[in-house]
C-alpha cells in the first residue's frame, strides 16, 4: 500500500517509533512494552511486545524486532526468534520519502506485510486483525 501523508518525514518517523502511543492509535493494540533498544552507527534496533485485543476476551501477544537504517528511509519488522508470539509469523516495512510533488511538508509512505496467524485462531475474529 501506498500513502500521501500530511506531515514531512521526520514527523511520519517519530510517529512510527513512538511505540508507547499505540495503544488507541492503531486498531486493536492495547499494549507496548519496548524491551531492547540498541543503535549501531547507522542502524537502530529495537525489541518491541505488543498486546493486540480481538474482542471476545481474546488477547494476543508478538514480540518484534524493529530495524530502522535512517540513511535508507525504511523501517523493517519482523518477529523476535527468542521471544514468544502468537504469532506463526510476521515481517513488514514501511518507506518514508519526501512527496515528490506536494512540497516540505509532506511525505510518501509504503507499506507491507505479511501474516501467519496461529491455526487455532477463529476465521471470522482473523478477518478483525488489520494487516
Amino acid at each position: 500500500a501506498v500513502a500521501d501523508v500530511a506531515a514531512p518525514p521526520g514527523t511520519v518517523w517519530r510517529t512510527f517509533l513512538s511505540f508507547d502511543r499505540y495503544p488507541g492509535k492503531y486498531p486493536n493494540c492495547v499494549s507496548t512494552n519496548v524491551y531492547s533498544r540498541q543503535r549501531s552507527g547507522l542502524t537502530e534496533t529495537i525489541g518491541v511486545e505488543l498486546g493486540l485485543g480481538l474482542g471476545f476476551g481474546l488477547n494476543l501477544r508478538t514480540c518484534c524486532i524493529y530495524n530502522r537504517r535512517a540513511i535508507d528511509r525504511i523501517l523493517t519488522w519482523s518477529l523476535d526468534p527468542g521471544r514468544k508470539s502468537d504469532f506463526e509469523a510476521l515481517h513488514g516495512q514501511f518507506v518514508v520519502e519526501p512527496h515528490p510533488s506536494k512540497g516540505p511538508g509532506w511525505s510518501r509512505v509504503w507499506y507491507s506485510t505479511d501474516v501467519v496467524l496461529p491455526a487455532w485462531l477463529p476465521k471470522f475474529i482473523a478477518t478483525q486483525i488489520p494487516k
